[in-house]
């Protein structure tokens, strides 16, 4: 008879995937707003709201991920705090 191995518990509790699951989204998000700025200003048309925009997602990546990487609008990488 084979036994089946069993599955180790998950250490991550639901609160904690959720979370890393807002900064993931959160990660996109800034990145699609970045390269959809870029685009515009690239095309010639006006960009409202983006920045914003931007900022919020940034600080949902940012909240409680310290020491996490990411690009700003200008092009610069930066480090959560």
């Amino acid at each position: 008879m084979e036994r089946r191995k069993q599955k180790p518990p998950c250490d991550a509790t639901s609160a904690e995937i959720e979370i890393q699951h807002d900064h993931a989204l959160a990660l996109q998000n800034m990145e699609k707003s970045r390269k959809d700025l870029y685009d515009a200003a690239r095309l010639g048309f006006r960009t409202m709201g983006f920045e914003d925009f931007w900022s919020t997602q940034r600080e949902i990546y940012c909240d409680g991920n310290s020491g996490a990487k990411y690009i700003d609008l200008d092009g610069v990488q930066h480090t959560c705090q």
